[in-house]
């Protein structure tokens, strides 16, 4: 049993990072150290990372700020096994989500 399972009993219904992937919420975008990378296709089209020329470095270049800002202790890490922090990027706050179980997800605060 998890440890969702073990604090909140069964749940009602279950929605996988790779059914969220299929649907198209998700976007895996690379692999940092063995670590999935996804954002929020909605991050993605608002923030305009889907475009040709200009998304792949853009794409680059917020992981990479996302990674550093995973890297900083943070007086609210807990034991619960996930690192989250909030970073701005070009003028829009952010959410960064290390699950700890080998993902990081980068969103829109608003898609949290």
């Amino acid at each position: 049993m998890d440890a969702t399972a073990q604090f909140f009993e069964k749940p009602i219904s279950e929605y996988t990072t790779e059914q969220a992937i299929n649907d198209g919420v998700l976007a895996p975008v690379g692999r940092a150290g063995g670590i999935q990378i996804i954002l929020t296709t909605n991050l993605i089209y608002s923030k305009g990372l889907d475009n040709e020329e200009t998304g792949p470095a853009r794409q680059k270049a917020l992981v990479e700020q996302g990674l550093k800002a995973l890297e900083q202790p943070c007086e609210e890490d807990r034991d619960n096994g996930r690192l989250f922090r909030t970073i701005e990027f070009e003028g829009t706050e952010l959410f960064v989500i290390n699950d700890m179980c080998g993902i990081i997800t980068i969103m829109l605060t608003d898609d949290y």
